[in-house]
């Protein structure tokens, strides 16, 4: 029996990826995303996978229709475009745990949380993500529950505002010097994430 997937952020760089990868291992992908959002990452695979707009339907909808063994989350919001924290507060922490709750009330086996190694008082898009970490440890739910700390995940169709991309182009176009500090950081090259072996 095929197992199937639901994947929250497809259209953005790491749910992109992870997209590609478990359609070409033979899952079922069901993915949500914002109708309003560029989908050039995931456009090849449209009649691959089963899609949801967000916006448009009941977030309850792909549990109704589909059997669903395990939720990838990684949609997110940085506030990189100066949006308002209660923006960040719905796509980082209450999205997520509406999936969670229905995943949960739908049979789920497993839910995956992308979160981020930035201290919770860095920025606003640490704090939204910590605290739905927190809500993660609070609930005692009958699902696994992996929390994946992901730290600096870089490749192709990246955007370039992104660190590991800004400074490779910085570096191209030799505008910057390579400082000390790139020793101690962790680099993720995208084709090193698996995670379908769950």
């Amino acid at each position: 029996m095929t197992k199937s997937i639901l994947i929250t952020g497809a259209s953005g760089f790491l749910g992109s990826h992870l997209t590609q990868r478990f359609v070409d291992e033979g899952f079922t992908v069901i993915i949500l995303k914002k109708s309003s959002l560029n989908n050039q990452r995931i456009n090849h695979l449209q009649d691959k996978i089963i899609s949801y707009d967000i916006d448009k339907i009941d977030l309850s909808t792909p549990f109704c229709e589909n059997s669903i063994d395990a939720v990838i989350h990684t949609a997110t919001l940085y506030g990189r475009s100066n949006e308002k924290s209660a923006e960040l507060i719905e796509v980082n922490l209450l999205l997520p745990l509406k999936v969670l709750e229905l995943a949960v009330s739908s049979g789920t086996k497993i839910f995956i949380n992308t979160d981020t190694v930035l201290n919770k008082n860095t920025n606003n898009y640490s704090l939204s993500k910590t605290q739905f970490l927190e809500w993660l440890k609070f609930l005692k739910y009958d699902i696994r529950i992996f929390n994946l700390k992901l730290e600096h995940i870089y490749g192709d169709r990246d955007d370039f505002s992104k660190f590991i991309p800004y400074i490779i182009n910085e570096l191209l176009l030799k505008k910057k010097e390579i400082c000390g500090f790139i020793n101690t950081l962790g680099f993720i090259l995208i084709g090193l994430v698996n995670l379908a072996n769950f």
